[in-house]
């Protein structure tokens, strides 16, 4: 009992069920597409809060909506796999959302995807993250935020899925503090800035977990530590940004000029000496 409550405890930490991805498996994907998008049902929810519910949930859709839920996640994992194979060479979002028509498109009920639109942009894999159900969960006069879905990687040309891994979080199991049921009816900014953070949690660890070692191509950089993406959705106020990485290509690069003039191309210094001071030519 001591051992299943302990391993019980490290699941609740992490937030995260998963199959092990080994690097052989990665290997198979040379171009992936990332896609974010929420299941029919999805939140946000606000449970045991009683007859205030509606009011509260039409709060909790101002302060973050669907489409930024889904969104978040997505864009904010592809910012932590940047600069590793095969997710430097993942098809551009742009290109995703204009194949699949989900620009700025918030569908209720969601519509699943046809991944087979993908196949003219290259893609050879589909990274899909579906949020499953998300919003409050009342305490008393309290409630925490929670998160839950699944991630899984599969091969386009046969839907052969390579990986797959589940993810659950709460506030209060980030540290997060409650919040007030009562105020949030009014202003839901608090859990819009709490469900962020359980998003951005979820994409750095899911991160972790598409990063094997023992690759045959090469494990790239590490994962980054934080959000920072052109490609991301807004962070927090005062994180800081990255520079965008210099995309020049080699043949576009400009030819340096040497600083040294060569001799032969040395010209002699003007003769500087006022007309008054120059010497007199013998006649």
């Amino acid at each position: 009992m001591r051992f299943r409550s302990t391993c019980l405890a490290v699941l609740a930490t992490c937030g995260c069920s998963h199959t092990q991805l080994t690097g052989a498996e990665l290997d198979r994907v040379q171009r992936p597409a990332y896609v974010g998008r929420l299941a029919d049902g999805a939140g946000p929810k606000a449970q045991g809060v009683g007859t205030s519910e509606a009011q509260l949930v039409t709060a909790m859709n101002a302060a973050i909506g669907k489409f930024e839920v889904s969104e978040r996640l997505r864009s904010q994992l592809a910012v932590a796999l940047r600069g590793q194979a095969p997710w430097s060479n993942a098809v551009p979002a742009s290109q995703v959302a204009s194949a699949l028509e989900t620009f700025l498109v918030e569908r209720d009920p969601p519509v699943p995807p046809d991944y087979n639109r993908l196949k003219p942009t290259g893609a050879d894999a589909v990274l899909e993250v579906v949020v499953e159900d998300y919003g409050l969960k009342a305490q008393g006069t309290v409630a925490q935020t929670y998160l839950r879905g699944y991630t899984r990687l599969f091969l386009l040309a046969d839907g052969t899925e390579v990986w797959r891994g589940d993810f659950e979080r709460s506030g209060t199991g980030q540290g997060l503090r409650l919040l007030d049921v009562a105020g949030l009816a009014s202003n839901a900014s608090p859990y819009g800035d709490q469900l962020r953070a359980l998003l951005d949690a979820t994409a750095l660890e899911l991160g972790r977990q598409l990063s094997p070692t023992g690759r045959v191509s090469g494990a790239g950089t590490p994962v980054n530590a934080g959000p920072s993406p052109a490609d991301a959705s807004p962070g927090q106020p005062g994180t800081q940004r990255a520079p965008p990485p210099d995309l020049t290509p080699p043949a576009d690069v400009p030819t340096p000029h040497d600083r040294v003039t060569p001799k032969s191309q040395v010209q002699p210094a003007p003769d500087l000496t006022p007309p008054s001071e120059q010497p007199v030519t013998p006649k």
